[in-house]
């Protein structure tokens, strides 16, 4: 009696193991962090050395498991309303707004009303592919994707907009929110304060974060 108590009760924490690896290897998988997949890996290794108690045909359930854990990996994030149920949102930008091109972007950068002094003159081959343009008028635009940036090892989200003419143009998600709470982007598929990100992805994306926990912890 005692020793099958002891089988049943290893085999309970094995299971629960188990959970919280899939819980990381489905964090890692969503994550859009500059450590990508990276952080999950130990739980991989954990999940898979886990496997050695159960049967064979257990183990093809539980791998299977972890293959389907690990597919988000395989889905283009910056076009995936999964991860970002945001897009295909449509903004008017108002009559003023400015754009230019930097060095190395494939899209032109929206630049505020109020911050066209700053690149006006700004020449071309310094840091901009193509000169300071303004608006005439006020310009519908889709959101399509998102972009990511990383400065400072923190993640910035960057939606990027397509006009008519299929021009396209990115903006950070810090000025975006600013420029709708203060009118110069006219939308009534977001607000100032939504997420732009989908909670339950930008949530596990966060356990990616555990190295640091202990210093967070103890500080």
């Amino acid at each position: 009696m005692h020793v099958w108590l002891k089988c049943r009760s290893d085999k309970i924490i094995t299971i629960m193991l188990l959970i919280v690896c899939a819980v990381f290897i489905l964090g890692g998988a969503v994550n859009n962090g500059f450590s990508w997949f990276v952080m999950a890996i130990p739980f991989v290794v954990v999940y898979v050395k886990l496997l050695k108690v159960f049967n064979q045909p257990q183990k093809t359930y539980l791998i299977a498991l972890l293959l389907l854990f690990c597919s988000p990996i395989f889905i283009d994030k910056s076009h995936s309303t999964l991860f970002y149920p945001c897009l295909g949102s449509k903004v008017t930008l108002a009559k003023g707004w400015g754009y230019v091109q930097f060095v190395g972007s494939k899209h032109y950068s929206l630049i505020e009303p109020d911050a066209l002094r700053d690149y006006a003159n700004v020449k071309v081959g310094e840091m901009l592919l193509k000169p300071l343009k303004v608006f005439s008028s006020p310009v519908e635009m889709t959101m399509s994707e998102m972009g990511v940036s990383f400065a400072d090892f923190g993640t910035t989200l960057e939606p990027v907009f397509v006009d008519k003419t299929g021009n396209s143009y990115s903006i950070n998600s810090y000025s975006f929110h600013n420029e709708i709470r203060r009118g110069s982007i006219k939308t009534d598929d977001l607000s100032d304060t939504e997420e732009l990100q989908s909670y339950w992805t930008e949530r596990l994306g966060l356990l990616m974060t555990w190295p640091v926990w202990p210093v967070i912890l103890l500080s």
